[in-house]
């Protein structure tokens, strides 16, 4: 196994633990939950690959996203799952842009929020 692949099986498994005690679900009732062995997280850890559907399930019952379980974004908040629609078409936007561009709209934002409140 690749050391690439143990980095991300290692986040895997801290991202599980962490959103689990964040959620006050103990990790055996979670991997009970999701049928898995009690053994997964340290199965994780010791090279076993996970796979798309268990990730998943996983998610799922910890309300977040495969993304954020995997280490690819560090959006996986409590309120990932009520976020309003503009947010998720702002981010489809943000991906589209140019370095020069995403400055220029971080300079806004900056702006926007020394301003305070406008309504």
């Amino acid at each position: 196994m690749s050391e690439h692949s143990n980095e991300l099986n290692e986040i895997l498994a801290e991202h599980i633990k962490g959103f689990a005690k964040q959620r006050d679900i103990p990790v055996t009732k979670l991997l009970r939950d999701c049928d898995l062995p009690q053994s997964y997280i340290q199965d994780l850890k010791r090279g076993r690959k996970p796979n798309y559907e268990t990730v998943l399930r996983i998610a799922e019952r910890l309300q977040t996203s495969c993304d954020y379980l995997l280490g690819k974004t560090p959006f996986g908040g409590q309120d990932y799952h009520s976020l309003d629609s503009r947010v998720y078409s702002l981010f489809d936007k943000l991906s589209r842009l140019s370095d020069r561009q995403l400055d220029e709209v971080a300079e806004c934002v900056d702006k926007k929020l020394r301003e305070g409140d406008g309504e």
